[in-house]
């Protein structure tokens, strides 16, 4: 046995020693981190957080309750979280919600149905009106447990949160299982939110599917403005993170000098949405231009395919050109921009002649306004796997045939 072994072994077992002593001697500590509504400029509640403290200095949670897993403490550690999470709360005397996390993989044991948080809010004075449960169903092994114990405390006032969605193996059926209140977003899909176009999509589908089926959104672990900014412009909810505040304690959180940054970012949120109107306002001025001058040629010429080509070498930004009849049947072969690189040709290719086109946006919104030009958002091209929109408008040729010119748009 090496001598590293045993320092380490020595190490591990004063770290389990001060683990235990945590638990014995309730050598815990709450703090409270602020769930804020930019919209509404205030605080929506705080998430309570426990953490040891050991000879004055604090210990990781992490670890804590690693050990008190491994060690058949968690029931324990769990229970007195709460008891003094709930106290600590109470002294604080503000209509605020808060935000209560429960080892959900406790449910798999005996202790299932016992009512124990309803009777520690009673205890503790706390409305359960005020209280927030946070679960998370994949740690929980028994579903109709984990449903049982929802039904329960939702009869009794609890308003329930699905914690951590996002992260690590969650999925979004998650949601349609627990039918949450509140959906909390985890932070590993909030970091660097406003810089990943992918990211921004992930995220705004959790959060229509939340609204969609009634439960409002926080996104968790926000650390700058522009990711706060982002997450406004996905329409989430709340917000929680070092941006607005650490954790603080019960004495302090009354005194958090929030009102500043809430308005900053709102009024950074109102800039970002007036720039996109304006920029958005810009672009399609701009394209409509572009397009009216290509259906001008279009409406005289007798080779649709020679001003398609001309066209697209002409103007950097059109990644593909392409006809469509009246029936949404394209009648041309598509006229792609060789400057631009393409994805891989097995996953990606350009429609062809005589493909259908009458189920697309771009189609149906020109047939149906002559004298209107259709710009899509932002979406992956079949085509190359570029992001692209698409500009659509219809017009009749000189052979008197109703006709839709498209062009496929990058602009990042």
């Amino acid at each position: 046995m090496s001598f590293f072994y045993l320092i380490m072994r020595e190490k591990d077992m004063g770290d389990i020693n001060v683990y235990k002593k945590i638990i014995e001697q309730r050598l815990l500590t709450t703090a409270f981190q602020p769930i804020v509504s930019v919209k509404n400029r205030k605080m929506l509640g705080v998430e309570a957080l426990s953490r040891g403290v050991y000879n004055g200095a604090p210990v990781a949670p992490a670890e804590l309750f690693a050990y008190a897993k491994s060690s058949g403490e968690i029931l324990r550690l769990e229970r007195l979280c709460r008891e003094l999470s709930l106290k600590s709360f109470a002294d604080i005397k503000s209509e605020m919600l808060m935000f209560l996390n429960f080892e959900t993989s406790l449910l798999d044991t005996d202790i299932a149905g016992s009512g124990k948080i309803l009777n520690d809010v009673q205890a503790a004075g706390v409305k359960p009106e005020s209280v927030v449960i946070e679960v998370n169903e994949d740690r929980v092994k028994d579903v109709g447990s984990l449903k049982s114990f929802i039904s329960f405390y939702r009869s009794k006032g609890f308003l329930i949160a699905l914690d951590d969605v996002g992260a690590g193996h969650s999925n979004l059926n998650r949601i349609a299982a627990v039918m949450p209140d509140i959906v909390k977003i985890d932070r590993t899909n909030i970091t660097d939110i406003d810089k990943n176009f992918y990211q921004q999509e992930i995220v705004g589908a959790m959060v229509n599917l939340s609204h969609n089926t009634g439960a409002l959104t926080v996104a968790e672990g926000v650390e700058t403005i522009d990711e706060a900014v982002a997450c406004l412009m996905l329409g989430i909810d709340y917000m929680q993170g070092f941006y607005f505040s650490k954790p603080v304690s019960n004495d302090e959180i009354n005194r958090i000098a929030l009102s500043g940054k809430l308005e900053y970012t709102a009024q950074s949120f109102k800039s970002r949405i007036t720039k996109e109107m304006n920029d958005a306002k810009l672009s399609k001025a701009k394209y409509s231009q572009l397009l009216y001058s290509v259906v001008e040629r279009l409406c005289v010429c007798n080779d649709d395919s020679a001003v398609l080509h001309d066209i697209v070498a002409q103007n950097k930004n059109i990644e593909c050109a392409y006809l469509l009849d009246e029936s949404g049947v394209q009648i041309t072969d598509t006229v792609m921009n060789n400057s631009l690189k393409l994805k891989s040709p097995a996953l990606f290719s350009p429609a062809a002649k005589g493909d259908s086109h009458e189920l697309k946006n771009y189609y149906y919104y020109a047939k149906l306004f002559d004298n209107d030009i259709y710009m899509s958002g932002d979406y992956v091209s079949g085509a190359s796997g570029s992001l692209c929109k698409t500009i659509s408008a219809s017009y009749t040729s000189s052979d008197g045939r109703k006709k839709i010119i498209c062009l496929d748009i990058v602009e990042k």
